[in-house]
């Protein structure tokens, strides 16, 4: 069995199922299927994905959560922002939503 991602045109990740293939998916259920990682195999180093993401081929990462529908991101973090996988911090739209560390320092 195979963890299989509906993809839309746009690269955004519709929904997620178990099927016997990806091939199996678009016979019987029609649209783009992608395979992702199965989340319960833990030497499985593929990315998992779920409603919310997006695909992108021509990154070795595949999947990342849609930039647009996160209230903030770690500036390393890697994002799905129109129709390619990129480092949030070279995101300008995500500016105003990156988690900065604070120096701080110690009280004596």
């Amino acid at each position: 069995m195979s963890y299989c991602a509906e993809v839309d045109k746009s690269g955004a990740v519709v929904r997620v199922v178990v099927a016997e293939s990806v091939d199996w998916c678009a016979k019987h259920l029609g649209g783009r299927w992608i395979e992702t990682a199965d989340p319960y195999d833990p030497t499985d180093t593929r990315t998992y994905c779920g409603p919310g993401y997006g695909y992108d081929d021509k990154h070795p990462q595949r999947f990342a959560p849609d930039a647009d529908a996160l209230a903030s991101v770690a500036p390393d973090a890697l994002v799905f922002h129109k129709g390619r996988i990129a480092r949030a911090d070279t995101v300008p739209e995500l500016a105003g939503k990156l988690e900065l560390e604070l120096e701080l320092e110690p009280i004596n």
